[in-house]
């Protein structure tokens, strides 16, 4: 699987101090997985630093990241 990532995610990312390995383990261990707007996966990761939330979507061989977020309000 490749990881592309969005402008917009890059700049999120970047404001939010969230790290592409923290996306990576998200993706790869997710706490939970929802379907979204236009079926994008919402995807919620847990960190020792709090929750992101991980908007992306699947196509073929590639995972494109659209944005990324803490989430405050998600619980195990």
């Amino acid at each position: 699987m490749t990881v592309i990532y969005t402008e917009h995610a890059k700049e999120r990312m970047a404001e939010r101090s969230i790290t592409e390995k923290m996306v990576n383990e998200g993706l790869e261990h997710p706490d939970e997985k929802i379907v979204g707007h236009d079926e994008r996966e919402v995807i919620f990761k847990k960190l020792k630093a709090g929750t992101i939330k991980i908007v992306c979507k699947p196509e073929g061989k590639h995972t494109i990241i659209i944005s990324t977020i803490w989430h405050k309000t998600y619980e195990n």
